[in-house]
């Protein structure tokens, strides 16, 4: 089991004192290895970003199995669909029986720690699609962050193999990569992706659009019903939803979406200053609630003016999306206060932006400063080079370094000896 303070403290405080999920970690886990990296090789943050993305993940899955079959999972059948090593699934098992839980996935020993952690039953998964045989079939399958590693050349072929695996009135949850996120009108696909050891002609990174995706199910199963969230994963993928049976589809409740860009204590550490942005995709009120040691020290509104994320974001709706927070204490607040930093939408639905103790938060925050401002020096460097290496093959840098040539010459001593040589 993994020990930790951060896991403590977010069943307190997101979970309400809920249970945990088994917390044993595979040392292969590659999305534990992907965060690590991301997070700048800081342990406390890719464990906290790893639990709450599997927590958030699943809770907008299974509002949309409560959808479809009531409140009670007890009863469908379902596939977890390259399921890793169980970020998700350890957090389905809370809801859904193991008996009527499958997991897939291409790593043998993915499956055998699901198998042996979760008591779920495991089906091998294949390369290509036409190898793949579950032997049964679901009421649902979800596929979160498969497809987006799917190259448009073998996207139909995944998606109808799936939809074969359903029954007639079976549902397919999926995520994509929009091409939104790379500022492209059609559907794109790079040969490399966060695990090494898959070839990157099948497993990569993908783009795709809107308009791709409904082709492709169209083609497949023109009676189908299906439907675009956009950003409704991690407030990053693009979540499609497929009804075999053709009825409307209601789409989950969205969570809001928040940064923490400060958290600093000063002076003496009497006085602590926190700040960021948050905001809703709808544009709906959200408000930032702060925990020391469990207990609400501070909430504030997440609305401030900052044009600069309605720009990134290009949504108009959430140019008011700045917070921040001073909170002055009795006496200096020691490292290892647990602190947590967490948005609330209007909805209810919450986004935990920050756990862990107070002196790990601090130190991350400003190692990730430092590497934004090394990156951003980085970027501007090498925007020089390739600026100047671009005059450099100009016409006009031609004629200056001819030019700068001549008054050299004229300048150096046998320069000077033939102009007197002339005048004489």
């Amino acid at each position: 089991m993994t020990d930790s303070s951060v896991l403590t403290t977010f069943k307190r405080d997101v979970l309400g004192d809920t249970r945990l999920p088994p917390t044993d970690l595979h040392p292969s886990d590659f999305m534990m290895q992907y965060l690590l990296d991301h997070h700048y090789g800081h342990f406390e943050t890719a464990l906290f970003d790893y639990f709450r993305s599997g927590w958030s993940a699943w809770r907008t899955f299974s509002s949309v199995l409560r959808w479809r079959f009531g409140q009670d999972l007890k009863s469908p059948r379902l596939l977890d669909f390259a399921s890793g090593f169980g970020r998700i699934t350890r957090w389905m098992v809370s809801d859904i029986p193991a008996r009527n839980l499958v997991v897939a996935d291409i790593f043998p020993e993915a499956l055998s720690f699901q198998r042996d952690l979760l008591g779920v039953r495991t089906a091998i998964s294949s390369a290509t699609p036409d190898l793949l045989e579950i032997g049964q079939f679901f009421d649902c399958i979800i596929a979160s962050s498969f497809f987006s590693h799917i190259g448009p050349h073998q996207f139909p072929a995944w998606l109808d193999r799936l939809l074969g695996a359903l029954n007639s009135d079976g549902l397919l949850v999926f995520s994509v990569h929009g091409a939104e996120l790379v500022n492209a009108d059609q559907s794109l696909y790079e040969p490399t992706s966060e695990i090494d050891s898959l070839p990157g002609e099948r497993y990569g990174t993908s783009w795709v659009t809107e308009r791709f995706v409904v082709e492709s199910v169209r083609a497949l199963r023109p009676s189908a019903s299906i439907r675009r969230l956009p950003k409704a994963l991690w407030s990053y993928q693009d979540l499609y939803i497929v009804a075999l049976d053709g009825r409307s589809i209601v789409p989950p409740l969205l969570e809001p979406v928040a940064f923490m860009e400060r958290a600093e204590r000063i002076p003496h550490s009497r006085t602590l200053y926190l700040q960021g942005w948050a905001f809703h995709p709808t544009g709906e009120s959200v408000t930032v609630d702060i925990r020391l040691n469990g207990a609400v020290v501070a909430r504030t509104s997440a609305d401030g003016l900052r044009p600069d994320v309605a720009r990134y974001f290009q949504n108009h709706l959430i140019a008011r999306s700045g917070w921040g927070a001073q909170i002055d204490c009795p006496s200096p607040l020691p490292g290892n206060t647990s602190i947590s930093v967490i948005a609330v939408a209007e909805n209810g639905l919450t986004f935990p932006m920050n756990i862990g103790s107070l002196e790990a938060i601090e130190l991350y925050v400003r190692l990730r400063t430092a590497q934004v401002l090394a990156d951003t020096a980085s970027a501007e460097a090498l925007r020089l080079r390739r600026l100047v290496e671009h005059m450099r093959r100009s016409r006009f840098w031609r004629v200056r370094e001819s030019w700068h040539r001549l008054t050299r010459h004229f300048r150096s001593p046998d320069g000077e000896a033939q102009r007197l040589g002339r005048d004489a």
